[in-house]
């Protein structure tokens, strides 16, 4: 575990009264045709929230703003109103829009302050210098009692994602299951063990 850290990050979900962006002549103007398709976003602008992506291929109204790594612990200081407000004007450099512009379009913010959070302290996990191999042994049971979980053991392709985290919660229930399926199976011959001997007795 001590080779393993922890990430911060900083993302909101910004609901809008439609979705603009999928506008063909949004598109255009931004000399973006294929914009209808907008899955992720990320700029080298230097602006707070430099990674966008939608939910493609459901078109709905909506974008999540995220921003990771160290800048992401010192905006996890700033207040919700203050991390919106980062968000809009990050988004308005992205769509080369006047902040105000894309403000009047907002309906909702929602915001979880995964840095802060008490039970998490973090929003995902990465191996630190030497830390090779760390995730696979973490994913080995202890003494076949503790199987532990999460996006940090997932596999080499989903550490550190949702997607990590179940594949994992999978692979710790299934180790379960049959680690409870032996036990049950060493009991039942046990008490067959014994019930042989008292009929010899």
């Amino acid at each position: 575990i001590a080779l393993c850290a922890m990430g911060g990050v900083v993302k909101l979900v910004l609901q809008f009264e439609s979705a603009f962006w999928l506008e063909p002549r949004f598109g255009e103007r931004l000399s973006q045709p294929n914009l209808d398709q907008l899955t992720f976003v990320q700029t080298n602008e230097s602006i707070d929230f430099p990674v966008w992506w939608s939910p493609y291929p459901i078109q709905a109204p909506i974008l999540v703003a995220w921003r990771g790594g160290p800048r992401a612990t010192s905006l996890s200081h700033r207040s919700s109103a203050e991390l919106e407000s980062a968000a809009l004007t990050s988004l308005a450099t992205v769509f080369a829009m006047k902040p105000a512009a894309v403000r009047e379009r907002l309906v909702a913010t929602f915001h979880h302050d995964w840095v802060n959070d008490p039970f998490s302290r973090g929003a995902y996990s990465y191996a630190r210098v030497g830390g090779d191999g760390s995730a696979e042994r973490l994913a080995r049971p202890v003494e076949g009692t503790i199987w532990f979980a999460g996006e940090v053991i997932g596999s080499a392709e989903e550490t550190g994602t949702v997607n990590g985290a179940i594949e994992s919660g999978v692979r710790a229930a299934a180790g379960i299951l049959r680690a409870i399926a032996r036990a049950r199976r060493k009991k039942s011959d046990a008490c067959a063990s014994r019930r042989v001997r008292r009929r010899e007795v």
